[in-house]
C-alpha cells in the first residue's frame, strides 16, 4: 500500500510540473500569436475593429504659395487607427514623417499624394512631426500626451489620443448624525412581580 501512495504522489507531482511547464510555454505563444496579428492588421492599414486608417481621418493640404507646408487634420475618429496609434487629433497639422524628407520634397506639394504617405505610415509604424495648436511642435506618437490647456479633448496616458470623459463627481451628502433610539421600558419578569407583591399576612 505504501508503495501505490508514493506511486500515486510521485505520479500527481509529475502531471502538476508538466501542467506547469505547458502553462509557461502556452501563455508566451498565445501573447507572440495576438502580436503578430495586430501587427499584420496595421500593416493592411486596419485596426483590431477592422476600421482602416484611411476611414478615420480626413486632412486638408495648408498651402503657403504653391509649397505644401502640411497636412491639417479636419477631423478624426476618436479611438479610430490614426488616433489610437498616433495621437492625432483635430486641429493637428502634420508637417513631417519623421523617417522621410519633407512633405513637399516626397508628395510633389500634392496634397493628396501626401496624405497617401501619412496614411502608409500607420502601416509602417513610423512618427509623424506634428505643430499642435496651443503647443507647438510635437512628435508622435511620443508626445501624444502634450494637450492645450483648452480646447482639447484630455488623452489616455496607455492608449494615446483616446478622449477621456471626465465625469462630474456629485458632493457627497452631508453626514447624518442617527438620533439615539428611544429607551424601552423593560418588561417585569417573574421575579419583579414577586417582590411588588404584597406580603401575605401570617396564619394567626
Amino acid at each position: 500500500m505504501k508503495i501505490t501512495g508514493l506511486s500515486l504522489v510521485g505520479l500527481l507531482v509529475v502531471v502538476g510540473i508538466l501542467m506547469l511547464l505547458s502553462s509557461q510555454h502556452t501563455i508566451p505563444m498565445m501573447r507572440s500569436g495576438k502580436s503578430a496579428m495586430d501587427d499584420a492588421r496595421q500593416l493592411a492599414g486596419k485596426d483590431s475593429s477592422g476600421m482602416r486608417a484611411s476611414e478615420s481621418v480626413r486632412f486638408s493640404g495648408v498651402m503657403r504659395g504653391q509649397k505644401l507646408v502640411g497636412l491639417q487634420v479636419d477631423s478624426v475618429v476618436m479611438g479610430g487607427p490614426m488616433n489610437q496609434y498616433f495621437g492625432l487629433i483635430q486641429g493637428d497639422v502634420v508637417t513631417r514623417i519623421k523617417e522621410l524628407p519633407d512633405l513637399d520634397f516626397i508628395a510633389g506639394n500634392d496634397p493628396d499624394a501626401a496624405t497617401a504617405y501619412v496614411l502608409e505610415s500607420f502601416q509602417r509604424k513610423q512618427n509623424l512631426e506634428v505643430d499642435r495648436p496651443g503647443v507647438g511642435l510635437i512628435e508622435l506618437p511620443r508626445d501624444a500626451n502634450k494637450l492645450a490647456a483648452t480646447g482639447i479633448p484630455a488623452a489616455n496616458p496607455q492608449q494615446p489620443g483616446v478622449a477621456n470623459q471626465t465625469v462630474a463627481t456629485p458632493p457627497l451628502p452631508a453626514t447624518q448624525t442617527p438620533a439615539p433610539p428611544a429607551i424601552q421600558p423593560r418588561k417585569l419578569t417573574v421575579w419583579d412581580q414577586l417582590e411588588q407583591a404584597p406580603p401575605v399576612p401570617a396564619d394567626p
